[in-house]
């Protein structure tokens, strides 16, 4: 008979920052299940269940991808993770976003780029059921 092992929430939401950090789509789906909510303030799209998840995921990576960041503070509970992050990319695709289109000039932005835009530190919030 096997066992199943019980793993912390801090533990999934190590791996699961980690896979970000790696752009690991596969390694950030296998933490999710099919009933995932995804916000992503990156995009300003929140999505539900599995494929729809990977499908905004994907497009975050291929906006920025570059894409890293530094979590500042992170709440984990069996029930959701949120990761609040600064967040360090420069755009590559256009992007529609409330309402507008930010087009891609070549320029990191982040936190105190000297030649870019600068962005305030805001949460990116990864809320999912664990598996």
């Amino acid at each position: 008979m096997t066992e199943a092992i019980a793993v912390s929430p801090e533990v999934i939401a190590g791996q699961y920052l980690d896979a970000w950090q790696r752009h690991d789509l596969d390694a950030i789906l296998a933490l999710h299940t099919d009933d995932s909510v995804f916000t992503s303030v990156a995009t300003g799209r929140e999505v539900t269940g599995g494929h729809a998840v990977g499908e905004a995921i994907a497009q975050v990576f291929a906006v920025w991808p570059d894409l890293r960041f530094q979590p500042f503070r992170v709440y984990a509970t069996p029930e959701v993770i949120v990761a609040e992050s600064v967040i360090e990319a420069t755009q590559a695709l256009s992007l529609p976003l409330r309402g507008t289109v930010l087009e891609p000039n070549g320029q990191k932005v982040g936190p105190g780029q000297q030649d870019g835009p600068s962005v305030e530190a805001r949460p990116e919030r990864f809320r999912h059921h664990l598996r």
